[in-house]
């Protein structure tokens, strides 16, 4: 059975521990004084801007490269919070493989859209509100090459 697959109570479920996963890493974001990025301001941006787009002007679509401690809590959170649907391993589970091969040849910003907004009616969250658009893009390029970039 295909993620996509899975009975409407079981993708229910994902959604709901995806949640409680991303309230858990808020409180402890929190209660350690270090609370959670702010997702990039958009004010500027024209009026039909893609991320994609909007990325090429800031000269952000090559791995972006956030501080080492960042880079070490957004791998953290693939591992963790990506890992309780996709798999520990990222080879798959209530959510599809997201190992370097199977992904081969995916569209980073692409990626990086599904991270922000999620799949509707599927298990996948949206992460936009803990994550800005340049964690998305390190996240999907970490993916793709499974290491940091």
């Amino acid at each position: 059975m295909s993620s996509g697959d899975a009975p409407r109570p079981r993708r229910q479920l994902a959604v709901a521990l995806g949640l409680v996963g991303l309230a858990a890493w808020v409180s402890l974001r929190l209660a350690t004084g270090n609370p959670p990025p702010a997702p990039v301001a958009t004010e500027n941006l024209l009026a039909g801007d893609t991320l994609a787009h909007t990325l090429a002007q800031t000269g952000a679509l090559a791995a972006p490269r956030p501080s080492p401690q960042r880079a070490a809590e957004l791998e953290n959170l693939v591992r963790q919070d990506c890992g309780s649907c996709h798999g520990m391993t990222l080879k798959g589970g209530l959510g599809p493989d997201l190992r370097p091969l199977t992904l081969a040849g995916s569209d980073p910003e692409t990626l990086a859209q599904i991270i922000l907004d999620g799949v509707p009616d599927r298990a996948m969250p949206p992460w936009r509100p803990l994550l800005s658009e340049a964690d998305a893009l390190w996240i999907a390029h970490y993916l793709l090459k499974g290491e940091k970039p």
